[in-house]
Formats: C-alpha cells, sequence, structure tokens
C-alpha cells in the first residue's frame, strides 16, 4: 500500500535482531551499505545523497565533515520503526537522491508497560586484555567530560602571540610561559586492563484517559581494541603505484552512549489528537591511539601519539497535531520541531616523534602536529514548522485524496576551533627522546618550549540556511488495479556561509551565498498485478546541495602524511532525474521478493578532488556529470 518504494523495517524485527542502534537495523535493508559503522550508503550513493528525518522532521548532523547524519546515535530501543524511501514524492524535502531515511521513535502503548533489562558484554581482543587509554574525567562513564579538558581559564580570548614594537597586541614571554603552563600535562597513552562492555535498557508508558506517556531510556559503555595497518600510495614511474607511508595501528576506544525519550499524547475527542514528543541522545568516545612507521617525507620511521575525546548530543522536541473535518472530509496536520546537533572535541592532544637512523633514537619534533592542542565546538540547529492537508475525494469510479502542505526550515551552524602548539625554543640540549609529560613539564615550557597559537582565519565559520517550500499532489485510484500519485514542489533555498579571522579587529569575512528556486515534479505509478504483487515506476527531478563544511575554507589533518581536507566556497547545488522500476511480490507477513532498477542522471555533481599543494591536499568541485 506504500506510495514509494520503500522498505520499512518495525519494533517486533528490531528487538528480535538485537542490533544495538538505527545503523545496524539500517543495515539489513536491500540495497544499504553502512561505512564506520553509522554512515548510509543507498545504491551505492555516497553519505551526503541521504537525508534523515525523526518523526517527520529534518535531523541536524553532528558531523562537521558530513551532511548525514550518524545513525549510531539513535539507540535501537528508542525506535519503534524505520523506514527507507527511494523515491520522491512531493511531500518529503527535495534533498532526496539516494534515499530518505525516516526514524519514528517508541509508540503509545495500549495498557501499562513496564520494561527493564541489563547486559554484560564480553570482547575477545579488549576485555581483561592490554587496553591503551588515559587518564579522563570522573564522569566519562556517563558520557560527560568534564573541566579537566575545558580550554584553561588563563586562556585569554585574543590570540596567544608575542608582543612587538610594531603593534600594541600580544603578551610578554611571563605572560606566555603562564598560559602554556596552565594546560594539564597529560599527553602519552596508557595501557591497563580492558573492562566488560554493559548496558541497560528502560522502557515505562501508560494510557490515563485522554492522555498517553511513554518514556523510555538506554545506556550502554562499550570498550574496543584497534589494531589496523594504514598503507599510502602515489603513482610513481610508468603510472605504477609507490608506497611514500606505512604504519601500524594501536587505539583504544571507549564509547558510551546515553539515550532518553518522553512522549506526550492528549486526544481531545475522536478527531482531534496533540502530540508533544522529545527526544535526546549523547554519544561520547574516548580514544588514545599510537601509530608507528616509515613516512616517506622525513624518509625514516615517525612514532605518533594522540588522545581523543568527542562528545556528540542529538535532541528533538516536537509540538503536532492531527485534526480531522468530518464536513470537509479532510484532515489536517501540523507540527513544529526544533532540532539540535552538537559535536564537542576539547583538548585533542598530539606529539610526533622521529627515528635518527644512525641511533634509532625517536626524538620530539617540530612540527605542526607536533606538541599540538586543539578544541573544536559545533552545533547545528533546524527551526521547522511545517503543515500539510489532506482531502479525501471521490470523483465517479475514480477515490483517493489531494494533499498540499508546505514548511519553513531554518537552519544555522556554528564552527569554532583554536589550535596551539609547544614550539621549540632552546632544545639542543634537552634530551629529546623524552615522553611529552617530561618535555612539556613546567620546568621546560618557557626556556625550551613556548606556547604559539596556531588559529587560522579560516577556523571559524558561520552558516544559515532558509528553505521555504510548499507542494501539491495527488493520489488517485483509477481502477482496482491502476493507482496514480503526482504532483510538484517548489523550493526556495537561501544558503549563507561566513568564514573569518576570529582575531581580527575588522575581520575580512570570506562570505558564500547561494540562492536558488527549483520546481521539483514528481510521479509514481504502482500496477497491481493480484493482492500480492506490484509493478511500480517512478520518475522525479531532485537536488542535492553542498554541505557547510563543503563550502568553509577550513583544514584539518587526521594522520601525519595523510591528506589535509578544505572547502570550497564556489560550489552549487546538484540537480538529478531519478528513475526507478520495481517489481514486489509479498509472500506472506514478513517475505518479501523484490526485482529493482533505478537510473539517475546528475548535473554538476560535487566530487572529492586532489589538489596539488606542498602535500597533497583534498577539496571539493562541481563535475559535468555523473
Amino acid at each position: 500500500a506504500s506510495t514509494t518504494v520503500s522498505d520499512l523495517i518495525g519494533s517486533e524485527e528490531i528487538s528480535a535482531n538485537g542490533d544495538s542502534d538505527a545503523a545496524g537495523v539500517m543495515s539489513r535493508v536491500v540495497g544499504v551499505s553502512l561505512m564506520d559503522d553509522k554512515y548510509v550508503f543507498v545504491r551505492g550513493l555516497g553519505d551526503r545523497y541521504s537525508t534523515t528525518q525523526l518523526n517527520g522532521s529534518l535531523m541536524p548532523s553532528t558531523e562537521a565533515d558530513r551532511k548525514v547524519v550518524p545513525l549510531d546515535l539513535f539507540p535501537a530501543n528508542l525506535v519503534d520503526n524505520i523506514k527507507l524511501e527511494k523515491t520522491f514524492t512531493p511531500n518529503q524535502p527535495g534533498e532526496f537522491s539516494g534515499a530518505l531515511v525516516k526514524i519514528e521513535t517508541v509508540e503509545f502503548p495500549a495498557g501499562p508497560t513496564l520494561k527493564f533489562s541489563a547486559s554484560q558484554g564480553f570482547n575477545t581482543q579488549s576485555t581483561f586484555k592490554d587496553f591503551l587509554t588515559y587518564p579522563g574525567g570522573k564522569h566519562e562513564w556517563l558520557g560527560f567530560g568534564d573541566s579537566r579538558r575545558a580550554l584553561p581559564s588563563a586562556i585569554p580570548a585574543d590570540r596567544v602571540a608575542r608582543g612587538s614594537i610594531f603593534s600594541d597586541r600580544g603578551y610578554t614571554p611571563a605572560e606566555i610561559e603562564g598560559f602554556g603552563e596552565s594546560f594539564e600535562n597529560i599527553w602519552n597513552p596508557r595501557t591497563e586492563g580492558g573492562k566488560p562492555n554493559q548496558g541497560f535498557n528502560f522502557l515505562a508508558g501508560n494510557t490515563f484517559g485522554r492522555l498517553g506517556v511513554v518514556y523510555a531510556l538506554t545506556y550502554s559503555n562499550k570498550f574496543q581494541t584497534g589494531d589496523s595497518i594504514q598503507n599510502y600510495y602515489v603513482v610513481g614511474l610508468n603510472n605504477k603505484p609507490r608506497q611514500i607511508n606505512k604504519y601500524n595501528i594501536q587505539s583504544g576506544t571507549n564509547t558510551v552512549r546515553l539515550g532518553n525519550t518522553l512522549n506526550f499524547a492528549i486526544r481531545a475527542n475522536n478527531n482531534h489528537k496533540f502530540l508533544f514528543k522529545n527526544f535526546f541522545s549523547k554519544d561520547a568516545s574516548d580514544e588514545a591511539r599510537v601509530f608507528e612507521g616509515y613516512n616517506g617525507d622525513f624518509a625514516t620511521n615517525i612514532r605518533n601519539q594522540r588522545i581523543h575525546f568527542v562528545e556528540e548530543t542529538i535532541y528533538a522536541g516536537q509540538l503536532a497535531g492531527e485534526h480531522f473535518f468530518s464536513g470537509l472530509n479532510g484532515l489536517l496536520e501540523w507540527r513544529v520541531a526544533f532540532n539540535r546537533a552538537g559535536r564537542d572535541e576539547p583538548d585533542l592532544r598530539e606529539a610526533l616523534y622521529i627515528q635518527n637512523q644512525a641511533t634509532g633514537n625517536y626524538r620530539l619534533r617540530e612540527q605542526t602536529q607536533s606538541g599540538f592542542r586543539q578544541w573544536i565546538e559545533a552545533t547545528d540547529k533546524i527551526w521547522e514548522p511545517g503543515l500539510d492537508f489532506v482531502k479525501f475525494v471521490t470523483l465517479g469510479s475514480v477515490s483517493g485524496s489531494i494533499k498540499a502542505g508546505g514548511i519553513y526550515s531554518s537552519r544555522d551552524r556554528s564552527f569554532n576551533s583554536r589550535r596551539f602548539r609547544f614550539t621549540h625554543r632552546s632544545t639542543r640540549d634537552l634530551d629529546l627522546s623524552q615522553d611529552p609529560e617530561a618535555l612539556f613539564s613546567p620546568e621546560h615550557i618557557g626556556p625550551n618550549f613556548e606556547l604559539r597559537e596556531d588559529t587560522r582565519p579560516t577556523d571559524h565559520y558561520l552558516g544559515d540556511q532558509i528553505i521555504r517550500a510548499g507542494y501539491a499532489m495527488v493520489d488517485f485510484f483509477l481502477s482496482l488495479r491502476w493507482r496514480v500519485i503526482g504532483g510538484a514542489r517548489v523550493e526556495k533555498s537561501v544558503q549563507k556561509l561566513d568564514s573569518f579571522d576570529l582575531f581580527a579587529i575588522n575581520p575580512t569575512k570570506i562570505q558564500t551565498k547561494l540562492d536558488d528556486t527549483d520546481i521539483l515534479p514528481s510521479i509514481n505509478v504502482v500496477y497491481a498485478i493480484s493482492p500480492e504483487m506490484n509493478l511500480r515506476g517512478a520518475f522525479s527531478q531532485t537536488l542535492s546541495r553542498p554541505n557547510f563544511r563543503e563550502l568553509a575554507p577550513f583544514d584539518f589533518t587526521d594522520v601525519t602524511g595523510g591528506n589535509t581536507v578544505v572547502g570550497n566556497p564556489d560550489l552549487v547545488r546538484t540537480k538529478l532525474n531519478n528513475v526507478d522500476f520495481r517489481w514486489e511480490w509479498f509472500q506472506g507477513a514478513s517475505d518479501l521478493l523484490a526485482v529493482s532498477f533505478f537510473y539517475k542522471n546528475f548535473d554538476n555533481p560535487i566530487e572529492q578532488i586532489f589538489q596539488p599543494t606542498s602535500q597533497l591536499r583534498i577539496s571539493f568541485e562541481n563535475v559535468d556529470g555523473a
């Protein structure tokens, strides 16, 4: 009975399969692949071509580098069903390319419900084995970082730099020494015994007259050891690949997930219902990492160590109503949603050592990523009111509905980063083979090392996007066998991004603005061969806009010798023509056999490219077609 080519997994299947989050649930859907256990690739298209809705409203992303929402942030125990729409209809967002992932949170129980479960897990690679970690905060088992990682209060809001006779800004060497000594001197990954995984789930709900209430809570704490090899190649003589870097990487990652949902429903009478839904999820990942191996730029072995804490949060709140008007034979649905995603990366710490080939010793290297500390904070907020009206009609032998509506979507993103580095001042007589906690101790800050701020003019940006959309569509049964769903959507989108130097007195902004109006038609045709078998065909025009990260000229390097990624302010949106055919045979309540064909033609698709800078750099560019 679906209007589109789609797949749905309900709460019973979710519970039976035992998946811990929505990403695991989606991995069971035909045509879906998962990258890094959380990013959805539908029909082979990249994650930028998928959109996620929660309870019918668009979700922001915690990822500064991606448009897609990481689905591991949605605990499976808080999800009632997940539907994957693969063909577009006008009542859906125009940024519809690979698929639309529609997540619905737990529904109201028909009667009193109380469920509780607890678990312990054993991982043969990490539980009670050597596990890389470092001293953290006392509330990390709940997923909350503490003040130990906050930027020290001694650090000024202005750039940390020496004063000079040419400027009235800057600080004395004594002040800068005090700034450097204010950082907590923890750099080294340590080895401890890995702990068992653990978790619990709780759900309670009931209906009290006209009021329905449901509350669910989920918690998990997992430990995972990683051991991998990363090789980097360039094209050499005779077009043959030549290896330039080879690293052995070891890591220990402690991931804590905490999720809550609290929903209310009030039924005024049989025709009018009001809903208030709340969803909150927190995901904290604490990683200690060491990698070692050959680096072609230095022509010797290197050793790099990093500690990295990431805290991701999502909140989704929605007030909605459903009203049936018997005189009009129509249904009015409205909603006002506020969704917020945040990502906090406080006090990333990294140190790089280079091997002396003559002695075999490793010595601290003065390099961009060595003696390095960085704070990153990003927020993404969406306000989205929407209205839909459906009128049910019968015209002779034709029956169905006419639907129209619109949304106003306002999205704001902010990104801030500050970078610091301990530079070498007088280290000739200092044993640089010591570990960072010995080298960057207070006695050496000032005489041997000096704190310098490396925050770049492109490390800060503000982005906003306003989409005004309206649509009209019909859903008609022309006979017992033929059904047609068609219409068009109009979207007016204004997307702006300002990147600027945080410390400039009169900052010069790098501004990008995309202002587009698009008409997006769609038609879906269904032919019922039998009550259990359908033929479906669909054509639509959709689009894909660049995300803020792809527009922002901010660059970041994940691994020494790896590729730096930088945005491109000159990108434009991608337009798509989509064609779908599907034969489907429902052989029972839980069995489906289907064969699908799809074709997509891209105009100005956004692709990653290599830029031949001093070190290879990845950026983004519109190519002609795909």
